[in-house]
């Protein structure tokens, strides 16, 4: 059982003082090629994930809405992120819901309806908690590899199925690339629109991840 901070509120408070340490050594205060919670950097991935108890998965996760959130925001989401985190918790609840609600929103967006079936078996066998050896993510997977105008749909639902691996978790990075990718489309060649756009999804889903994070042990209000 891998505990968020091991279970103590010290670790964490050192390792949010850490992590702004190093965002105020980022050349011009910014820089996303570095190691960000883990995803450029498999070393740091490692300390991270064994620090902080978070599913592969979810750092990835992290760092592709980090590229999308836009410089200001940017400037403190790793802070946002880990600060969400409370401490003693499993987070291994929050990559499938996550996951969820990313490809019924993809779903929605598609014509053809091979693929929105497609699409919608792998949501199901996440909310089913279907094992990772489960034959039928295989089966869905193929089932995705359709001639289709809506690739972008496509590739988030064969990276959400691959993530669910521990060995794939990288995966859940590219699943959330394309769905920024095809959630952005303005439809009116404006690439300026997409940018703007594509930054405002990213926020969404930002917030949407950290409420998810932050509901995994939150204490309970009483009156």
């Amino acid at each position: 059982m891998l505990l968020s901070y091991k279970n103590s509120a010290q670790i964490k408070e050192r390792f949010l003082q850490e992590l702004q340490q190093m965002l105020d050594q980022m050349p011009g205060g910014l820089c996303l090629d570095s190691p960000g919670l883990g995803g450029w950097n498999s070393s740091y991935d490692k300390y991270t994930s064994l620090t902080i108890g978070i599913p592969g998965q979810l750092v990835y996760v992290h760092d592709a809405l980090w590229n999308g959130v836009g410089e200001e925001r940017a400037r403190i989401w790793p802070l946002e992120f880990a600060g969400a985190v409370n401490v003693g918790v499993e987070l291994n609840t929050v990559w499938p819901l996550f996951a969820v609600r990313l490809l019924t929103e993809v779903s929605a967006k598609v014509q053809d309806e091979a693929l929105r079936a497609a699409i919608d078996s792998v949501s199901r066998l996440y909310q089913e908690n279907a094992a990772a050896t489960d034959v039928r993510w295989t089966e869905t997977v193929a089932a995705l590899q359709i001639d289709s105008p809506e690739y972008h749909a496509a590739d988030v639902a064969v990276g959400a199925a691959e993530a669910r691996s521990r060995k794939q978790t990288r995966k859940a990075s590219e699943a959330v690339a394309s769905a920024l990718t095809l959630l952005s489309l303005s439809g009116t060649n404006d690439w300026q629109a997409d940018r703007e756009e594509r930054r405002a999804v990213s926020n969404r889903l930002a917030d949407e991840l950290l409420a998810m994070v932050a509901s995994v042990g939150a204490p309970l209000l009483t009156a």
